[in-house]
């Protein structure tokens, strides 16, 4: 069979359907691997073609089925016609016999597979990329959601879930991540998180950091590394002021000490405001740390905890102008936040 005959067979709905994506493929719909507040995704031409308009890939369905599942365009073009010769032999519904014909493609749901851990060289450069200490680096690749890996323009690293559904990729270089499409984006998502990176790890800490963003994820683990108390804060990333939290995510937070750091624009205030009710909601002590007012040492606005590790240490440690950035955990189980 020839990929074109394949194509009249599979379209880009069948293997939305297939794949159980979420949502349902259409002119204008929710993008169905990676967080989209408003839908930006379109399939249409008769769900032949998509096009997601965040991103700027598109394509047709062999496109889409290398995109949802980060394949190479050979492993991709494999699977499709694996898809297509199933659903040519049975003539029934391509979901229930391919999870039959090819239960290896049901398995291939690892985003992390071929990412590593980083060089010495390349923790260096991602250090000096984002003026996020070492230490903190290597503490989020010890604690497994900092990963790396290459592409034809150069290595890159990775902010993953250690369930292995969700990575969110960013070129080492500082340059947008080139798309296959022929365009480029900021940081390119794979996958769909379905609860907050880091969940899994809030129950084993008494405090918590919030954060919003991957930079910002980084840079709560250097603030981490400054203490030597390693044992007492996990970092939890909202990975966007849009992304959704169950109430049973904000009930795991129940007894815990956690401090937000919000962007300091309109959408990362109102986001972090609506977690703080949601938070004390669910019994946690919870406070929004401030970034009102701070400076660089370069004289820029803060307006994340990522900018917040510029102002000067000194400022930090004076408790005059500037809150301490961690909340204190005290071994008696009493805080101060």
């Amino acid at each position: 069979m020839t990929l074109e005959e394949a194509k009249r067979r599979v379209d880009v709905p069948r293997i939305w359907e297939y794949l159980g994506l979420p949502g349902s493929p259409g002119p204008s719909c929710h993008a169905p691997h990676r967080t989209d507040k408003n839908p930006s995704f379109s399939v249409y031409d008769g769900g032949q073609r998509f096009k997601d308009f965040a991103t700027g890939e598109s394509g047709d369905a062999i496109d889409f089925l290398r995109l949802v599942k980060d394949l190479s365009n050979a492993d991709a073009c494999r699977q499709f016609l694996g898809l297509a010769d199933g659903a040519m032999i049975t003539r029934t519904p391509i979901r229930r016999h391919i999870e039959k014909a090819t239960d290896s493609l049901v398995k291939e749901t690892d985003v992390r597979t071929n990412l590593r851990e980083g060089s010495r060289l390349e923790l260096d450069k991602l250090a000096e990329l984002r003026c996020i200490g070492e230490k903190g680096l290597r503490l989020a690749e010890h604690r497994g959601f900092l990963l790396f890996g290459d592409k034809k323009e150069g290595p890159f690293w990775s902010l993953a879930d250690l369930e292995g559904y969700f990575r969110q990729d960013r070129m080492l270089s500082g340059e947008p991540v080139p798309l296959r499409s022929g365009g480029s984006t900021k940081s390119r998502t794979i996958g769909r998180l379905v609860r907050p990176l880091g969940q899994q790890l809030v129950a084993d800490y008494p405090c918590v950091l919030l954060v919003e963003g991957g930079p910002d994820f980084l840079a709560a683990h250097y603030l981490i590394e400054q203490t030597a108390d390693r044992s007492s804060y996990a970092v939890v990333g909202i990975l966007g002021a849009s992304q959704s939290v169950s109430d049973e995510n904000w009930a795991e937070y129940e007894g815990k000490v956690v401090r937000i750091y919000p962007h300091m624009d309109e959408a990362g205030i109102a986001a972090a405001t609506c977690w703080e009710s949601k938070l004390k909601e669910h019994g946690a002590k919870v406070d929004v740390f401030d970034f009102a007012g701070l400076e660089t040492d370069e004289g820029k606005q803060v307006n994340d905890l990522n900018d917040f590790l510029q102002v000067s240490m000194d400022l930090w440690m004076e408790g005059q102008d500037v809150t301490f950035p961690l909340p204190i955990y005290i071994n008696t189980g009493e805080t101060i936040v």
